[in-house]
């Protein structure tokens, strides 16, 4: 019951702090100091610090190639609450000067060509170094349309799972809990009729992406509600996905439109679930999955933000040569980097 209570606060707080227009950006008040690291692993508490294979964009550095560190793709989810004005110097500052771009007027003509007036958002990022490697970030809950489509798209599996937690033995029902979701949609709005769903939007500018302009490596992120159209939109995509706090899919699975498979979320999306955070919890996840720490037990809003998720990796994995957000040790409670260059920390901060 706690969990679900909690759960309940958690989307009214979002829906109480998301009352904006449609295409607004939120300002990225974040200060990065270079001159500072976080050590490498010593353990493998998480495998996945650093992705490979299809979870990377294919660079021309050697020691790069193959891997790309999680933390980066928290921090380009990050990016897509931002203006432009903003991201642009905070991606210089974090990947280095001309290292990755935000393609911001690729997706302002794709968006006037065909006409798409809703207010779901998203961003691409190319890779300088890397042409023809893009990763699609999709933005999370900012203002009223945004809790419209969480209502819509999870309050049937969520309403399932609290069923489950009722019934004894209540996980023999997950096949049943599947086709509910599927019936109540129908019953309720018909996916093939309705364009309000956010899901329908990425997912046609991914094939856009993917058959219109031959583009082969794709990855998706996004945060809290930009996670979870990342997770729905990469599992009907077939394009390799992290979300960061994302909301789940595999109770809902079928009662998109086209349905998505088990196969496909478990192949292709990897969710980072921090320990109290409410919002990962909501439907099922599918078997990649990335749990990690969260000093702030008992404070769900604080394990829900994305910044934290940063500093956590950062500080486990090792910042991997990437400046170190000063708000991990003054709002997060993270020690100090160790320092490499001239400034203190407080200095290189401005504490």
């Amino acid at each position: 019951f706690f969990v679900y209570w909690m759960l309940f606060v958690s989307f009214f707080a979002l829906y109480v702090t998301s009352q904006g227009k449609p295409e607004e950006f939120s300002q990225l008040n974040y200060k990065f100091a270079e001159g500072f690291y976080y050590p490498p692993a010593t353990t493998a508490l998480y495998p996945t610090c650093r992705l490979g294979g299809g979870f990377t964009p294919d660079g021309n550095n050697p020691e790069e190639k193959e891997t790309m560190p999680l933390m980066d793709y928290v921090f380009l989810s990050l990016m897509t609450y931002g203006h432009p004005n903003e991201t642009t110097p905070l991606l210089d500052s974090y990947f280095g000067p001309n290292v990755v771009k935000e393609e911001t007027s690729f997706i302002h003509e794709y968006r006037q060509n065909i006409s798409l007036s809703s207010p779901v958002s998203f961003k691409m990022f190319s890779f300088l170094d890397s042409p023809g490697s893009y990763v699609v970030g999709i933005k999370g809950t900012s203002h009223l349309y945004d809790w419209k489509n969480n209502f819509m798209t999870w309050t049937k599996p969520g309403l399932f799972q609290l069923v489950r937690l009722i019934l004894p033995i209540g996980s023999i029902f997950n096949p049943a809990f599947v086709r509910l979701t599927k019936a109540a949609q129908i019953l309720v709005e018909s996916e093939r009729r309705s364009n309000s769903y956010y899901h329908h939007h990425t997912s046609e500018f991914v094939e856009y992406l993917k058959n219109v302009m031959s583009v082969d490596n794709i990855i998706l992120t996004g945060h809290s509600l930009g996670g979870g159209l990342a997770i729905i939109t990469g599992a009907k995509t077939q394009v390799n996905t992290v979300a960061v706090s994302g909301v789940n899919a595999l109770i809902s699975r079928e009662s998109f439109y086209p349905p998505i498979s088990e196969n496909d979320i478990n192949s292709h999306t990897l969710n980072i679930i921090p320990d109290g955070d409410i919002i990962p919890r909501v439907d099922d996840a599918g078997n990649l999955v990335q749990n990690i720490r969260c000093p702030h037990p008992f404070s769900p809003f604080m394990c829900h933000m994305a910044e934290q998720t940063l500093c956590e990796l950062a500080f486990t994995c090792g910042s991997f040569g990437r400046p170190v957000f000063c708000q991990c040790t003054s709002i997060y409670g993270y020690p100090e980097p160790i320092q490499n260059g001239t400034k203190t920390w407080a200095e290189a901060c401005g504490f």
